[in-house]
């Protein structure tokens, strides 16, 4: 029976340390009502501040562990996975996989561990731990959407904006206001990161160019669909966007100019269409880099790299 659900939407969820926010994430995807089944792939990376017992409890309280359950379990090297039933919600499938080591640092790949439940899947959504849903219809909504629209490759909502302290700019608290229910194009997305990564949803044979220089999978993504098909926005908030100090957008690579040099890069060679956009942005990174009289790290860069000169001029 586990094999032989066709699920509509595969939703995958990456989460660390993120014990005081998860069962937010948890209760947004057992609230969805559809009339088709779904599944929620939950990664939890090694978490070291007891989210992982926060998980567990959660499935022993609202799922079905019983002998006439739809259950099953399994242990590697790698990982222990669950794979499990919601009690009402009869729709409702989560299977989560608690790594064993922390995959993100090792940069391994751990989307091969759910492969079968995405490849059972027409459709897929995306949901961080530390973000959640608030509309019961969320999926329902964009389902029928994209099954009524076959030119549209993904489509994605508003949402709200939940600070977890003060030291957010006013810009990025209202990142997301002004959209509008209509069709976006792929000019204007990659211009500013107007999508809420809670509210995308698209087709599952979208498939993204895998390259290490690459620091946001999920911006990939949102480049591969604007050139694969159309992309449809609804302005309504359905989701909420945390942004907390823990949060990789605040303290991860994107800090290090030298990488997203090479994220500008790779994204200008996967993505022709936009090479002009990504060309200005490697621009006035090294221009930025000079005018702060930063001249010997600037130096540095362009000794490694002699082609990112012209880009000064």
């Amino acid at each position: 029976m586990i094999n032989d659900i066709n699920y509509a939407v595969f939703v995958r969820c990456i989460t660390f340390n993120h014990a005081s926010y998860i069962e937010d994430a948890m209760n947004g995807f057992c609230m969805q009502k559809t009339n088709f089944p779904f599944v929620c792939a939950i990664f939890d990376d090694a978490s070291t501040d007891g989210e992982i017992e926060v998980i567990r409890n959660y499935l022993h309280k609202y799922f079905d562990f019983t002998d006439n359950g739809v259950t099953r379990t399994e242990e590697t090297d790698d990982y222990v996975l669950q794979f499990v039933r919601h009690k009402s919600n009869l729709n409702c499938y989560f299977v989560v996989v608690f790594l064993k080591y922390n995959h993100w640092r090792l940069k391994k790949n751990k989307d091969n561990y759910v492969s079968e439940w995405y490849i059972a899947s027409k459709y897929k959504a995306e949901c961080e731990g530390d973000d959640y849903w608030i509309d019961p219809l969320k999926l329902q909504k964009q389902v029928d959407f994209l099954d009524s629209h076959p030119d549209y490759s993904m489509c994605f909502h508003g949402a709200s904006i939940k600070c977890e302290s003060n030291s957010y700019s006013e810009v990025r608290m209202h990142q997301f206001d002004g959209l509008e229910t209509r069709e976006y194009k792929g000019e204007e997305l990659i211009k500013k990161w107007i999508i809420p990564t809670a509210s995308m949803v698209s087709r599952t044979n979208i498939v993204p160019p895998k390259d290490p220089r690459f620091l946001a999978t999920d911006l990939v993504y949102r480049n591969q669909c604007t050139v694969e098909g159309r992309v449809y926005c609804f302005a309504e908030n359905m989701s909420v966007y945390r942004l907390n100090d823990g949060g990789v957008s605040k303290n991860g690579p994107w800090n290090n100019i030298e990488k997203r040099i090479d994220h500008a890069e790779a994204l200008m060679e996967h993505f022709p269409p936009y090479k002009a956009f990504y060309k200005d942005l490697l621009s006035k990174d090294l221009k930025r880099l000079l005018f702060s009289r930063n001249v010997f790290r600037l130096l540095s860069i362009i000794i490694k790299k002699p082609k990112l000169l012209k880009y000064l001029f």
